[in-house]
């Protein structure tokens, strides 16, 4: 079995059980209709309509309900995941783990680093580029043996481009199109284990666009009453003129909450996973001692949570800014596991 990430017979390293198999599709799911798209295109058409209402609160409600809870729960998904033994595949992984860790933390030193406005632009430049090269070097070299030139070359050629032009505008990018990444892992869990459901879910994702447009012409036609773009720094509203920050951070409030209710709902309704049940996790399988370990940081996540909601009740401001300046984390975590998603799976 592929554990859902493409890979070859010879390096067939990922989990076996608990994981995507395009040969074992999940259970018998049952046909989902109109009625279902339906429904979801209503529920998102509600959603953007109070994104578009009551940003600042809603931009405040989800961010204290459901930050911390999505990080767990994005954490214990990719856990399981995460193959026993990487066998000939070892490289890469040691590849995908250092530079995760080592872009998280050179975001953070460059937002902590003294220095005039034009050496950190230069940093962050530098950022940009390291990352985008480094997900081109994780695609070109996801099989063992074989180097595979990316099709989307040339768009990541332009985002190094864009990334010393703009580089502010090339994180603001990274900010909207990261919650758009969860619904990615859903079309492909979806793909794989429920096949049934994938037309309903992307006639609804379909509808996207739409909510867009209507996020933007409520906040342009409604009068806002708090400044958006100081209440809500991350979604970056700060660089637009003062009249687009409001429908700027409505969308970026509509992103973020399809991004939670995508890891918190949707991911563990298409994979069919228990968050709490550990018997399939291949990690968890391992060795009683792999499995202690597991155990001991999705408890320690668990507490973390907790302690995020406690500092958020007790200053909100200064637990949002050193939330989303670690965040990144979890960013960059990601791009691995997209690079090894099953792709093919139509």
């Amino acid at each position: 079995m592929n554990g859902g990430f493409e890979t070859t017979d010879a390096a067939a390293t990922w989990p076996q059980a608990q994981a995507l198999d395009v040969r074992a599709p999940l259970g018998a799911a049952p046909t989902v209709g109109s009625a279902w798209s339906a429904a979801g295109v209503a529920m998102l058409a509600g959603l953007a309509a109070t994104c578009a209402l009551a940003p600042v609160q809603l931009s405040m409600t989800v961010v204290v309900a459901a930050a911390g809870l999505h990080n767990w729960c994005e954490a214990r998904y990719l856990l399981s995941r995460m193959p026993a033994r990487w066998g000939p595949l070892r490289p890469w992984f040691v590849a995908a783990l250092t530079g995760t860790v080592g872009l998280a933390a050179a975001h953070v030193l460059i937002g902590l680093a003294p220095g005039t406005g034009d050496q950190a632009t230069m940093r962050l430049s530098w950022w940009h580029t390291a990352l985008v090269g480094w997900v081109v070097g994780l695609w070109a070299c996801r099989r063992p043996g074989r180097v595979e030139v990316p099709q989307w070359l040339p768009a990541a050629f332009a985002c190094v481009g864009l990334a010393w032009l703009a580089p502010r505008w090339m994180s603001l990018g990274l900010v909207y199109v990261h919650p758009l990444l969860a619904l990615v892992f859903v079309d492909r869990e979806l793909a794989v284990r429920r096949s049934p459901w994938l037309h309903a879910w992307r006639r609804t994702l379909g509808a996207l666009p739409g909510a867009l447009l209507l996020v933007w012409t409520l906040t342009t036609l409604l009068p806002t009453t708090a400044d958006a773009s100081t209440t809500v720094p991350q979604a970056g509203a700060f660089l637009l003129p003062a009249g687009l920050a409001a429908p700027l951070v409505a969308t970026h409030v509509l992103l973020e909450s399809l991004h939670y209710v995508a890891w918190i709902v949707l991911l563990p309704l298409a994979s069919g996973a228990r968050p709490w049940h550990l018997r399939q996790v291949p990690l968890a399988l391992a060795s009683a001692g792999a499995r202690r370990v597991l155990v001991g940081v999705l408890v320690g996540g668990a507490l973390a949570v907790g302690l995020l909601w406690i500092a958020f009740a007790w200053d909100y401001e200064t637990t949002r800014d050193v939330y989303f300046t670690v965040a990144v984390l979890h960013v960059i975590a990601e791009a691995p596991f997209l690079v090894r998603l099953p792709w093919a799976v139509r």
